[in-house]
C-alpha cells in the first residue's frame, strides 16, 4: 500500500511543472509537505473533458454507496476495473496526485523502519481516482485514492507493493476520457525508471 508521501518542491517548481505539462496557471495556496497522511488534502490534476484543472482532493476515497466514514486510501490496479467501490470512478473520474517522494516500511529487528523513495529529486504523478459526494450539510466533498501495483525491483527490497507512478508521456492519456479501459489498465504497471531510496526519520510515523 501507499500510506504516506511527500511534496517538498517549492511553489515555483510546482508552477513550472503544471505549466510545462498541462499549460496550467498555478495560483493555489501551497506549502511543501514532508509527511502527507490520509485525511489531508492532496494536490491533484483532473481533466473535465475540455480543460485540465488543478486543485485539492481529500485523500480517503468515499464510494457512492458508502457513508462518509468509509474512506479508502488505496485501490489495487489488478482489480480496480471490477471493484464496486472504484469501477465507476476508474471509468469517469481519474486524477493525477502530485508527489516527489513516498514512504514504505520494512520490519528490521522487530522495528518497522521507514524508507523514502524518490525519482531524481523531481515531481512525479501517482495515478488516482476520485469521487464527489454531497455531505449532510449540503456541501460537496471531493475525495481520492492512490492506485497501487506490484513493487518493482527496487521498492520490493522494502515492500511488495508501490503506488502507480505515470511517466510524463502517458499522463494525459491516463486522464483522457476517450482512453479505453484496456489501454488504461496497461498503464497501471510498476514504474521502471530510476528510483532511489534511503532511511527516513521515524518522525514520519507521526501525524505532524
Amino acid at each position: 500500500m501507499c500510506g504516506r508521501f511527500s511534496i517538498t518542491a517549492s511553489e515555483q517548481e510546482i508552477r513550472e511543472y503544471v505549466q510545462r505539462y498541462f499549460n496550467l496557471d498555478f495560483h493555489l495556496d501551497f506549502k511543501p509537505q514532508y509527511n502527507i497522511y490520509p485525511g489531508q488534502n492532496v494536490l491533484s490534476i483532473i481533466f473535465d473533458g475540455t480543460n485540465y484543472r488543478i486543485g485539492y482532493l481529500k485523500w480517503g476515497f468515499v464510494p457512492d454507496f458508502s457513508t462518509n466514514k468509509f474512506q479508502i486510501i488505496n485501490a489495487r490496479a489488478e482489480t480496480i476495473d471490477n471493484k464496486k467501490a472504484f469501477k465507476n470512478a476508474f471509468l469517469k473520474r481519474r486524477c493525477l496526485i502530485l508527489a516527489d517522494g513516498f514512504y514504505e516500511w520494512k520490519q528490521i529487528d522487530k522495528k518497522k523502519v521507514p524508507f523514502r523513495f524518490i525519482i531524481n529529486n523531481k515531481i512525479f504523478p501517482f495515478a488516482g481516482v476520485y469521487n464527489v459526494k454531497t455531505l449532510d450539510d449540503g456541501t460537496k466533498e471531493a475525495t481520492c485514492a492512490i492506485i497501487t501495483t506490484q513493487a518493482n525491483e527496487v521498492v520490493n527490497k522494502v515492500h511488495d507493493r508501490m503506488p502507480v507512478i505515470l511517466s510524463e508521456n502517458v499522463m494525459k492519456t491516463y486522464l483522457d476520457s476517450n482512453t479505453n479501459i484496456e489501454k488504461l489498465k496497461s498503464l497501471l504497471i510498476p514504474y521502471s525508471n530510476d528510483i532511489e531510496f534511503y532511511d527516513a526519520t521515524s518522525i514520519i510515523n507521526k501525524k505532524l
